[in-house]
C-alpha cells in the first residue's frame, strides 16, 4: 500500500535554536535514516543535512493530512490553506528558508527520492531536514 512522504527542509537563521542541533541521524526511524542517506548522498560532501525531529513532527503533521484527503498528488498547501513557511511558523521553528518535497512511498527508498523534487533536495541553502510518513 503506498501512503505519503513528506520531506520540508530549511536553513535554521541559528543552529541549536529549539533543539535543531540536537537531533542527528541516529535519533531518526530506520526508514528516515536511511532516507536521510539517501537524501545526502545527493548533496556535496561538507552539504550533508542534519536531521530535525521538530521539523519531521511537521512534515509528518502534513502526510497525514494529505492522507486524509484521498489525494493522489502531492500539495505544499495544506490544511486550512496552510504553506510549509505557515507550518513552520505555527511549530515555533525559526529558520531564514524553507522546502518542501513528498511523493507516494512504497517503502522503496531510491524510487521515493528519484519522485520528489530533487533540486529541492540538493538546494545547499538547506542546513536540516525533517521526514513525515504515513504508515
Amino acid at each position: 500500500m503506498r501512503k505519503w512522504l513528506s520531506v520540508m527542509l530549511l536553513g535554521l537563521v541559528i543552529i541549536g535554536l529549539l533543539g535543531c542541533s540536537k537531533s542527528s541521524k541516529k535519533d531518526a526511524p530506520d526508514f528516515v535514516g536511511i532516507m536521510l542517506a539517501e537524501i545526502n548522498s545527493h548533496r556535496t560532501v561538507g552539504q550533508e543535512l542534519t536531521y530535525d525531529a521538530a521539523v519531521a513532527a511537521v512534515a509528518h503533521a502534513h502526510a497525514v493530512w494529505l492522507d486524509s484527503q484521498n489525494t493522489s498528488a502531492y500539495q505544499s498547501t495544506g490544511s486550512g490553506g496552510s504553506t510549509p513557511s505557515s507550518r513552520l511558523t505555527a511549530a515555533s521553528i525559526t529558520y531564514s528558508s524553507s522546502g518542501e518535497t513528498g511523493c507516494w512511498s512504497a517503502g522503496d527508498i531510491a524510487v521515493a527520492y528519484a519522485a520528489m523534487n530533487t533540486s529541492t533536495l540538493t538546494n545547499s541553502t538547506f542546513t536540516h531536514v525533517g521526514i513525515g510518513r504515513v504508515l
